[in-house]
């Protein structure tokens, strides 16, 4: 398990994961929680992802667009145990 990450955005969301693996990105919604609530961005037809949706009561987004996936909360002080079943998620 990697070591969650603490860098806050210039819009107070936090990034919590970077994971690097260019073959998660091409399943990226399918391993969405929550897939009905998921909005993609119009560039998601073309070279990255941008993907936001709701995971016990959180917002989270997550990016892709070289390859690597990024993970944010909108709310900085999540529980970490969230944030930790949410990597898992996208690893497993």
């Amino acid at each position: 398990m990697a070591t969650l990450q603490k860098t806050i955005m210039s819009d107070n969301s936090r990034l919590f994961a970077c994971i690097e693996n260019k073959s998660l990105s091409q399943n990226l919604i399918k391993r969405i929680p929550s897939r009905e609530t998921v909005r993609l961005s119009e560039s998601a037809l073309k070279k990255y992802v941008w993907a936001d949706f709701n995971y016990r009561d959180e917002n989270i987004s997550v990016f892709s667009g070289t390859g690597d996936l990024m993970l944010f909360v909108e709310n900085q002080n999540c529980s970490e145990r969230i944030l930790k079943e949410l990597v898992e998620v996208f690893l497993d």
